[in-house]
């Protein structure tokens, strides 16, 4: 290998610079479930208000609380970008790649957990 290869040479760290393609199998996204809070639910032992307008998924930010119906019966907490938990029923929920960009959620503009007579979650 002369000077000049060297030089044009893609520098990776001492690593290959070719990637494999991922070996394994697919991942199976579920649909969304029927929010089983949604109605005939008591309120937190925590107060909180839902926004009157939706956002998408994608625009809520990791550790914000937020419902998925208007109601706002049932609040989540967002973990990442596919992944979301419910604070009553300790329920994991996953939003498949297709929708991210276009399920509507109700963000939680207040939380007051000082109300609160014991631990919510």
């Amino acid at each position: 290998m002369s000077e000049q290869d060297t030089i044009n040479k893609a520098s990776t760290n001492g690593k290959s610079s070719h990637i494999a393609p991922r070996k394994g199998k697919e991942r199976k996204w579920k649909d969304l479930t029927v929010d089983p809070l949604e109605k005939g639910f008591d309120s937190h032992i925590a107060e909180y208000v839902v926004g009157k307008s939706p956002i998408t998924w994608a625009t809520v930010e990791v550790g914000q609380l937020f419902s998925r119906t208007e109601s706002g019966k049932n609040i989540y907490v967002k973990l990442n970008d596919a992944r979301a938990v419910s604070l009553d029923t300790r329920q994991p929920i996953e939003f498949k790649p297709s929708i991210r960009a276009t399920k509507q959620v109700w963000l939680v503009t207040s939380f007051n957990s000082i109300t609160a007579s014991k631990g919510d979650f």
